[in-house]
């Protein structure tokens, strides 16, 4: 088990929004959410991904990648 925090989590959303074009709620986005809050633990390994749960808010999806452009361009 590993516990993610809030970033990691908006991380993993913003992850698979931009680069997937999936939708994933914070929930069903925490499987990545650890790997990025973990990189080390599982660097070297395979690991399979769940992705679960695509109910979110619109409004909450584009705030997040609004917030993952500013911190990329800046």
């Amino acid at each position: 088990m590993v516990a993610v925090n809030e970033e990691a989590i908006e991380q993993a959303v913003a992850a698979y929004l931009m680069l997937q074009k999936t939708m994933a709620e914070g929930a069903g986005a925490a499987p990545l959410a650890a790997l990025i809050a973990d990189r080390k633990r599982f660097a070297g390994r395979r690991v399979a991904l769940i992705l679960a749960g695509g109910n979110i808010d619109p409004r909450l999806a584009a705030s997040i990648m609004v917030r993952e452009l500013a911190a990329r361009s800046g």
